[in-house]
């Protein structure tokens, strides 16, 4: 993994517009399917998807709207001209109507990835939750083109959006899949952080109080991921210090040694259980450990009350059933 003190190029670009060239790339595609129809378009059209382009091109932005919206309605199936006025949208931070550019597009090409990768950005600016995370996994599967800096950014809200809806586990593998690919900046730090602490919250959501406890455990967990063990335990020995009395911290502790010191991490459960009761899957890795001692009679009140506490909790089934 790359030093820690290199942020990587896709970072530097979250929270910022995508740039014009990007944009660029990923129509090409859609440039290329139009072409061959462009023999049959009326003269008019023609003249005003020539002007629209040109526009563009030359950063005439209200020209080329106006120029684009024209040229769509005498030819609504132009694919390309909704993919390039959203684009421009995005741009100027109109994303209400750039999420609609997009919604146009995928009338007329469901399967294009980088289309339901823009819609998502521009739900998520629009603070649509739900929808976005669901339209950016959907860009994820269908994939969204070679293009590092989208792939980055829509990584990122992806990570971000599953750390709210709770879906921790999935998204700490978004956040390392992007720190193996050379992202380390501190948003991938505070986004790894708040999938470790088990935080559902966005990054600008999180209170000023732990905004430090977030960047420690991100900062543990990109050490980690780098394989950097004694950097990734002075972070989780501060982390804990700091912040002894925070849910999950001693579990984060806990998880980190589990393979390799499993009496220290049997400790750091139990403390976590002390402060925080019901912590389910603190009670799933006391359980797992005494189960692999051999001590059922003593793991059995924990994997049941796991159980109890999450009965659709696979680990917690799991367990219970050892």
């Amino acid at each position: 993994m790359p030093a820690m003190g290199r942020a990587s190029a896709a970072f530097a670009l979250i929270g910022l517009l995508l740039t014009a060239q990007s944009a660029a790339a990923q129509a090409r595609t859609i440039q290329q399917s139009a072409a061959g129809k462009r023999a049959a378009e009326p003269a008019e059209f023609t003249r005003l998807r020539s002007q629209a382009e040109e526009a563009r091109a030359a950063g005439r932005v209200s020209e080329a709207i106006a120029l684009y919206k024209q040229a769509l309605v005498l030819q609504p199936s132009w694919t390309e001209g909704y993919w390039h006025l959203g684009t421009i949208y995005y741009d100027a931070d109109r994303h209400r109507e750039c999420r609609e550019a997009f919604v146009h597009v995928l009338r007329n090409e469901p399967e294009h990835g980088a289309a339901w990768g823009f819609r998502g950005l521009c739900e998520f600016k629009l603070k649509e939750y739900d929808a976005a995370l669901e339209h950016l996994s959907r860009a994820d599967q269908l994939g969204v083109g070679d293009d590092p800096d989208f792939v980055a950014v829509l990584g990122y809200h992806r990570a971000i959006l599953l750390a709210r809806a709770g879906e921790f586990e999935r998204a700490f593998e978004v956040d390392a899949g992007l720190v193996r690919g050379g992202n380390t900046g501190p948003e991938i730090r505070q986004a790894l952080g708040l999938a470790m602490l088990r935080l559902p919250l966005l990054p600008s959501e999180v209170p000023a109080e732990k905004r430090e406890m977030v960047e420690l455990a991100g900062r543990a967990g990109l050490f980690s991921l780098g394989m950097m063990k004694e950097a990734a335990e002075q972070a989780l020995q501060e982390l804990v210090t700091k912040y002894s009395d925070a849910p999950n911290v001693h579990y984060l502790y806990g998880v980190y040694f589990a393979r390799e010191r499993p009496a220290e991490a049997l400790e750091q459960f139990k403390i976590e259980l002390a402060r925080s009761p019901g912590h389910v899957l603190a009670q799933v890795q006391i359980a797992q450990e005494l189960i692999t001692q051999s001590q059922f009679d003593a793991a059995a009140p924990f994997a049941t009350e796991a159980a109890r506490l999450a009965p659709n909790n696979f680990m917690a089934r799991k367990v219970s059933g050892r």
